[in-house]
């Protein structure tokens, strides 16, 4: 079997997986035909294959997707049973929040060495697909009711997992076979939460520097502070607002507190 990657044909065997074809220096997953592909699936043929790395948009997300997730199991051995808000992006880095934890340079300390641990052992990130009935009992188990809530409303009889570490997490789109692919980023203490700073686009090989954005994270904040008010922090509550009918109220009260704040 054969199929050209980075205009250049390769041979391969069936059932060899991408990441045992690829040549490229540093590969996060393949596009095929507009389509992403993750390094441990299957190659196919194709006359339209381009190697995703650091330097192309979806593969940044790929390598964020899998950053976020050694973040995870970090945190699952540091502070195991508490909730983790990953907020949004600030510059070239993420905005985390530990809701109800101290969030102190000690603990963001301990968090990093326990991610340099997982990336350092290259611990693998194995992709598997479960029953909803599965998923909402290993939900439930672990005490993530937000997600418990959400998979009520997901209409499909399967469900995507990739485990890490021990831990199970759902992601919209791919992830890298193993921990060891994500091993530039630093974590910085930056209350109400911490930063989680991504490479440099530019030099990949290097930890972005971070600027501050006070009245970015001033809008965030007071947009939280809305979505408590209106009890809507996640897309369960708006599933659960169009369920009883109540969206419209929802609208209204966030056009009012517009106008007040305009």
């Amino acid at each position: 079997m054969k199929t050209i990657i980075n205009n250049k044909e390769v041979i391969f065997k069936n059932g060899q997986l991408w990441s045992e074809i690829v040549e490229t220096e540093k590969p996060l997953g393949v596009l095929v035909e507009g389509d992403t592909y993750a390094l441990d699936d299957p190659a196919v043929e194709s006359n339209r294959v381009k190697v995703l790395t650091y330097s192309d948009e979806e593969g940044r997300r790929i390598y964020e997707r899998t950053l976020q997730f050694v973040f995870l199991a970090a945190c699952n051995r540091i502070v195991p049973g508490k909730r983790v808000r990953i907020e949004h992006s600030f510059g070239n880095a993420i905005f985390i929040r530990l809701p109800k934890t101290n969030v102190n340079w000690d603990l963001v300390k301990k968090i990093e060495k326990e991610m340099r641990s997982i990336v350092e052992q290259d611990l693998p990130i194995s992709f598997m697909e479960t029953t909803k009935e599965e998923a909402l009992k290993y939900y439930q188990e672990v005490g993530e009711l937000d997600k418990l809530r959400l998979l009520k409303y997901r209409n499909y009889p399967s469900f995507h997992f990739y485990e890490l570490d021990g831990m199970k997490e759902y992601f919209y789109g791919e992830l890298c076979p193993s921990a060891g692919y994500v091993n530039v980023f630093k974590l910085q203490l930056y209350l109400p939460g911490l930063l989680m700073c991504l490479p440099d686009p530019k030099k990949p090989e290097t930890v972005s520097k971070t600027k501050d954005f006070p009245k970015m994270m001033k809008a965030y904040g007071e947009t939280g502070r809305w979505n408590g008010i209106l009890g809507c922090e996640n897309a369960a509550d708006i599933n659960e607002m169009m369920e009883h009918k109540t969206f419209r109220e929802f609208i209204r009260v966030n056009e009012e507190l517009h106008s007040r704040s305009i």
